[in-house]
């Protein structure tokens, strides 16, 4: 994956190996106030990169790498096809919200305990047979 300014094409950063990303979202996913990016592999693979862990674009005429490291990463259910980060459960913080073929999951950032992704169980919904029907 490669982000670059608009205007010049400059590569701001890079992130390599990451396999087919099926999935990317921006959002306070922390609930700390900050944007952080959200990807999501074909390999089941989330990962979180934090707006402080991208390095700033220097003018030193010196070529340095600008690969950038992830802050989070855990394991997922494979086939997620879609993501949104917003508060679903109305308790005042962001979610994660997932879909993979017939369910739709919900993943609370739990930072009091282990700062990770919790799964929330009891928000797990399964459409089967309404896709089924289709």
């Amino acid at each position: 994956a490669v982000v670059s300014t608009q205007s010049t094409g400059e590569e701001r950063w890079v992130k390599r190996n990451l396999g087919m990303i099926t999935c990317l979202g921006i959002g306070d996913i922390k609930n700390k106030g900050e944007n952080s990016l959200v990807v999501i592999t074909g390999e089941g693979l989330c990962y979180i990169f934090d707006h402080e862990m991208i390095p700033e674009s220097k003018s030193s005429g010196k070529k340095e790498s600008n690969e950038i490291p992830h802050t989070y990463k855990q394991k997922f259910p494979l086939n997620i096809s879609q993501l949104v980060i917003t508060d679903v459960s109305n308790r005042g913080g962001n979610d994660l919200v997932v879909v993979l073929d017939t369910v739709v999951r919900m993943y609370t950032w739990d930072q009091d305990s282990e700062d990770r992704l919790v799964p929330q169980d009891k928000q797990s919904y399964n459409f089967r047979r309404e896709v089924a029907a289709i």
